[in-house]
């Protein structure tokens, strides 16, 4: 919750520490990314120097039930990560690309990224599961 917010939720006192609301997102797993732009920031002296951002994520392929052409479609519905979750789910990707899986992710943390091309919605960390159930393997 934001500060300077009153709380009126209705179940505010069984909130565990660590919960957070979240939605699940059923698809299967396109592939990973990872993108990087250059930022330019201003310090305190007035100096302007230039960062490189580093973005990670990973793209579902989810379908999409398209009324006006009454026909079902593929969208893609990108997540950002953790570069530790980045680098997990590149290891385990050969095994589980276009195989079903359950993503968690925030959903009311979302942004558009730079270039305009869709929404990132932010996932939780550690919660990939294969529909199959089988267990997330890492390559070493």
């Amino acid at each position: 919750m934001s500060k300077n917010y009153i709380d009126r939720y209705e179940y505010r006192k069984n909130m565990p520490n660590g919960f957070h609301c979240a939605a699940v997102q059923g698809g299967h797993f396109s592939h990973v990314l990872f993108d990087s732009e250059p930022v330019e920031i201003t310090g305190a002296d007035g100096k302007k120097e230039t960062k490189i951002k580093e973005k990670y994520g990973f793209v579902l392929a989810v379908p999409f039930d398209n009324d006006k052409l009454k026909m079902r479609e593929t969208e893609h519905r990108k997540y950002t990560c953790s570069k530790e979750d980045y680098e997990f789910l590149k290891s385990v990707a050969d095994e589980i690309t276009e195989q079903p899986v359950y993503v968690t992710f925030l959903p009311n943390a979302w942004a558009t990224s730079r270039d305009n091309n869709g929404v990132w919605y932010q996932y939780v960390s550690d919660t990939l599961k294969r529909f199959d159930g089988k267990p997330l393997t890492p390559k070493k």
